[in-house]
């Protein structure tokens, strides 16, 4: 089953709030057999709709990631806190790439 540009869009913002498959499946109002397709394909790492998922994922962290960095860059209040939420976000980024990299997860 291939899922349509719309889906994929909604797929992508599913991700951004970090919603699981089943949560996804409910938003499209898929039926069991659109269902079980979207499970094996969200298994799937180099699936379109796992890259949508992880794209959305990716921008929101990006987003919050940009937004802690003008806070340090202000000086505001929290900079300390922010700039170590930025260390984590980093070093997460890489922890979850390598992960794929040697164990395909």
């Amino acid at each position: 089953m291939t899922f349509t540009d719309q889906q994929l869009q909604e797929i992508r913002g599913c991700g951004e709030r970090n919603l699981p498959a089943r949560s996804i499946a409910m938003r499209l109002q898929l039926n069991k057999q659109e269902e079980l397709a979207l499970f094996v394909q969200f298994d799937d790492h180099n699936s379109l709709v796992r890259k949508a998922w992880e794209n959305g994922r990716l921008d929101k962290m990006y987003e919050i990631e940009d937004h802690l960095r003008d806070t340090v860059k202000g000086g505001l209040e929290g900079s300390g806190d922010a700039a170590r939420a930025i260390n984590y976000l980093q070093r997460k980024r890489l922890s979850d790439d390598l992960k794929h990299e040697l164990f395909g997860v």
